[in-house]
């Protein structure tokens, strides 16, 4: 890569607009843990939104997701470590587990994932009888989900696809929203393709979350700098707001919590220069934080403090 002033680029508020912000945490690049670079994870003092600024450029940012670590692609790699192989078996229950979600939300229908990946889940949907379209940018790997699978996947940002409106009856977003360059367009876009009685389900870490709170530059779910924005409940209402939509419900998915701490754990050992011989009081640590974070956020009735927040979305009547 060039120098970094032409691999970044300062921005304003993706959900205001607003200029004027704060930084809250300098997070590493959890692949580039020693040679950096540090990045700023901001908030917005209009109106509280979190992101990540200075951020890459368009035309840079796709060189943050080649590291063969890099587990949402990990059907495309040739080799997998011991994280990558527990992450395959997990990734088979839960492409299962979110069919169940969705199934419980509508019958079999037409469905759009945005940032589909690889195509397991998509490929999951369609053996249960569902019409399925995905987008991915990321080149190989939707050239594996269409020649593997037989999927229809557009490589095109998703304002430029050219789906029908009232297309889709369920559209899914499965940790994508906060890759965003701009997440307030994509979301008004998809508004336009889902049908009248059609939900949006959106699945991201929660910057809110005790965990997010514990482990703080050291919480994976950051992901600088491919986190270009970070999601609380307060600020996923305000995107619904800011394009015509409305929050049905939300709740905490319980598995990622788990995951979330005891990588970040691992990422501390790695800052550290330790090996996982050094991990076992971290992997308790982990497992005490992960189900402090899980009892807290279902103690009170309420997902605000979940690690990762699945939203139930819908068209708010007249306004999409």
């Amino acid at each position: 890569m060039s120098a970094l002033e032409d691999v970044f680029e300062s921005t304003p508020c993706p959900l205001c607009g607003g200029k004027d912000n704060g930084i809250l945490l300098i997070a590493p690049d959890r692949f580039n843990l020693r040679q950096g670079p540090y990045l700023s994870i901001v908030q917005c003092k209009k109106c509280q939104f979190i992101f990540l600024n200075p951020r890459p450029t368009p035309a840079t940012i796709a060189g943050f997701y080649t590291n063969s670590g890099y587990q949402p692609f990990l059907s495309t790699q040739s080799s997998r470590s011991l994280w990558d192989r527990i992450y395959a078996i997990v990734r088979r229950w839960a492409v299962r587990n979110k069919r169940r979600k969705i199934e419980k939300l509508k019958p079999a229908a037409s469905l759009l994932d945005v940032g589909c990946g690889t195509g397991e889940f998509l490929r999951e949907m369609r053996s249960h009888g569902w019409q399925v379209s995905g987008i991915e940018k990321e080149v190989g790997a939707a050239r594996f989900a269409s020649e593997k699978y037989g999927l229809t996947v557009s490589t095109d940002d998703p304002n430029q696809c050219r789906f029908e409106t009232g297309s889709f009856d369920v559209i899914t977003f499965w940790h994508v929203l906060e890759h965003l360059f701009d997440p307030v367009a994509v979301l008004r876009q998809c508004g336009h393709w889902l049908n009248e009685d059609g939900i949006i389900l959106v699945a991201a870490p929660n910057m809110s979350s005790l965990d997010a709170a514990f482990y703080k530059e050291n919480w994976v779910a950051l992901d600088s700098p491919r986190h270009l924005v970070h999601l609380t409940p307060v600020s996923m209402a305000g995107l619904c707001r800011a394009t015509g939509l409305e929050m049905l419900g939300h709740h905490q998915m319980l598995l990622d919590v788990f995951y979330n701490c005891l990588l970040s754990e691992k990422l501390i050992l790695e800052s550290n220069q330790r090996n996982l011989l050094w991990g076992l009081p971290g992997f308790v640590r982990a497992l005490f934080v992960a189900c402090r974070s899980a009892v807290t956020a279902s103690g009170f009735g309420s997902d605000r403090l979940g690690s990762s927040i699945l939203y139930i979305i819908k068209k708010r009547c007249g306004r999409v």
